[in-house]
């Protein structure tokens, strides 16, 4: 079973998707369109900018703490080329806070683990923090952080690329891999690193027996930073990228797609592309380079159906969840009333076709998470990147809901010192009151605010494609780079 380029080979499962060709970002708006996505971007960029700890710079993972989170670095300091290209900062300002915040993660040595982040990180010293749920260092949030250091580093040259690169090069990413972890772990990366004692946070620790297995979101953006290390002893080899697993389902329309069937969250489908430009790269063969029973996908073509499957099963709606439609989508991670969760929903389960369970496919039972209606603006906002008039009439039906008292419910206009969406709301369910998250997290304000400027300019893309340690790890994983610009665009 293969999704060969965008199209679906399979036992009259679906027909090309070439000859339905949808248009791919950038994408153009008319005036009025860029004047509502300049609103929302400069919300989420000014929480970014203002939500940070005075004493380091580094963005506080949610408005109600102190607590950094890593990723959200990642996200802040991609964000910081957006801010000055929009106007919103000028260079220098750009540049100055970039320093602030590569100079709190470098002095501090005992934030890290053989160059690789603390998850969490407390916002006035950059030492590992033992108040938030876990104290570890986490794959997936490091390879955020990696991420905008990297765009920052391509952007803004000079000392920020020198203190840049330097983090990135002591970044050794064989310290996620158990070499005598059991099958189907053995050549996959783990999780996270626990230390043993978090008063020792270089010392000895353990890695979590949970492994990235599937090839979507964070874990190819993982495998794919994990080979551009430029210090041989460093770097993960390519088989970390080709190796993990394509499992394949298909949606109510009849069109296969690749998915985790460990969840759906929408963000497992959005994450690499926020700087892997899949849209511009042709689909994938790793059966070319020896690598069996993992289909041929286009990846931005792939997120667009899960985007699409995830819109179609919100209209349809089976639980009757209240404030569920076409404008109000999206399952993911997000505040809700309930603490911080994830939903998602996933395609129903193709049956393998060959392989070796476990190792090829899992034979795990696939569970949808529903959740509870709470919606996070977020989610359908990012489907601009795929389906942008999706996005905008989602943009303009969440600025128009109204609370109780008449104002706004989620919308904050910054124009009047607001930071955009908030992070998440319930209509009530089951009786219960509505509801709206009190708070900012700058992971889900960083993941609008790329989305939406790579759907209209592409600029993190090409920032972080242009980096020479990513031209180098796409050689080595024999991959062609990005075509850019993209025919026709100016």
């Amino acid at each position: 079973m293969l999704i060969a380029a965008v199209c679906v080979v399979s036992g009259g499962l679906g027909a090309c998707a070439a000859s339905r060709s949808p248009p791919r970002p950038p994408f153009t708006f008319s005036q009025d369109e860029s004047a509502v996505l300049d609103e929302v971007q400069r919300g989420a960029f000014r929480t970014l900018w203002e939500q940070i700890s005075p004493e380091t710079s580094l963005a506080l993972d949610r408005s109600s703490s102190s607590i950094v989170s890593v990723a959200g670095v990642g996200m802040q300091l991609s964000a910081m080329p957006i801010g000055v290209e929009r106007g919103w900062i000028s260079r220098e300002q750009g540049r100055e806070r970039t320093l602030e915040i590569l100079e709190s993660l470098r002095e501090e040595s005992g934030n890290r683990k053989r160059g690789m982040f603390y998850h969490f990180l407390d916002g006035p010293n950059a030492t590992p923090s033992d108040e938030e749920f876990e104290s570890n260092v986490s794959s997936a949030d490091c390879a955020i952080l990696f991420a905008g250091v990297l765009v920052a580093s391509s952007y803004f040259g000079g000392e920020i690329a020198r203190i840049g690169d330097e983090l990135f090069a002591d970044a050794d990413w064989t310290l996620f891999v158990d070499p005598d972890a059991p099958p189907p772990h053995a050549g996959t990366i783990s999780l996270a690193w626990t230390p043993d004692d978090l008063d020792d946070p270089s010392g000895s620790g353990t890695l979590q027996p949970f492994h990235w297995l599937d090839a979507m979101g964070e874990q190819r953006l993982i495998a794919l930073l994990a080979n551009c290390a430029p210090i041989e002893e460093h770097r993960l080899e390519p088989r970390y990228y080709w190796g993990l697993r394509r499992q394949l389902g298909v949606d109510r329309r009849g069109d296969a797609l690749a998915f985790s069937p460990f969840t759906g969250a929408l963000f497992t489908f959005l994450l690499s592309h926020l700087w892997i430009d899949y849209a511009h790269m042709p689909a994938d063969d790793p059966a070319r380079l020896g690598y069996e029973f993992r289909a041929s996908i286009d990846w931005w073509e792939n997120s667009r159906r899960a985007y699409r499957m995830q819109r179609d099963r919100a209209m349809e709606n089976p639980y009757d969840l209240h404030g569920l439609n076409k404008h109000a989508w999206g399952f993911t991670a997000s505040d809700t009333p309930r603490g911080y969760l994830v939903f998602g929903l996933m395609p129903d389960p193709l049956p393998p076709v060959g392989g070796e369970p476990e190792r090829d496919f899992t034979t795990l039972i696939a569970v949808q998470a529903w959740g509870d209606g709470t919606i996070s603006p977020h989610a359908p906002v990012s489907s601009i990147l795929f389906e942008p008039r999706w996005a905008l009439a989602s943009i303009a039906y969440l600025r128009g809901l109204e609370g109780e008292d008449g104002p706004p419910m989620v919308w904050r206009d910054p124009d009047t010192g607001g930071q955009g969406f908030l992070d998440a709301y319930n209509l009530g369910q089951w009786g219960r009151e509505p509801w709206v998250a009190p708070d900012y997290l700058a992971l889900n304000q960083g993941m609008l605010l790329l989305a939406v400027e790579n759907a209209r300019t592409g600029l993190i893309w090409r920032l972080f494609h242009r980096h020479r340690f990513v031209r180098a790890a796409l050689e080595r994983l024999r991959m062609p780079p990005p075509e850019w610009p993209p025919p026709g665009l100016p």
